[in-house]
């Protein structure tokens, strides 16, 4: 006994794409594709300066704590030599301006200066402190 198909139809036989098919996937594909990997590079260059940032500030602190501490901001003769020493790449910096509500107090900035794919970045750390030692004698 032999069994025909019972309604096979010109679709039914067709086994590929059509041109057209494969040219709508290949543009898809082709404006797709750039933007994927623009995204990717984007999300890298963030992940980078999200991770140079969080460095930067923890160096800052770091250093306007030393200057406070020591109070090398009232002399303008903070030591970053061995901070520069360990990260050469960074910029260092303590710098203190009156504080405008009050005149017993300055503000004390850390500045950290780094670079992330050619484009400068800065992380600052600022705290307040008094103006001037206090010279009294303890009895």
């Amino acid at each position: 006994m032999r069994f025909r198909p019972l309604n096979v139809t010109r679709a039914g036989r067709r086994r590929g794409f059509s041109l057209v098919e494969v040219l709508a996937a290949m543009l898809l594909v082709a404006i797709v594709v750039p933007v994927a990997v623009e995204a990717v590079s984007l999300s890298a260059q963030v992940g980078s300066v999200a991770q140079r940032k969080r460095e930067a500030a923890q160096l800052a602190d770091r250093l306007l704590s030393e200057a406070v501490v020591t109070g090398s901001w009232q002399t303008g003769a903070t030591d970053t030599s061995e901070l520069e020493a360990a990260w050469p790449e960074l910029r260092f910096e303590v710098t203190s301006e009156a504080w405008p509500d009050s005149e017993a107090l300055m503000l004390v900035t850390a500045t950290v200066v780094y670079e992330v794919r050619g484009l400068e970045y800065e992380a600052r750390v600022s705290t307040l402190a008094p103006a001037t030692e206090s010279t009294e004698e303890q009895p």
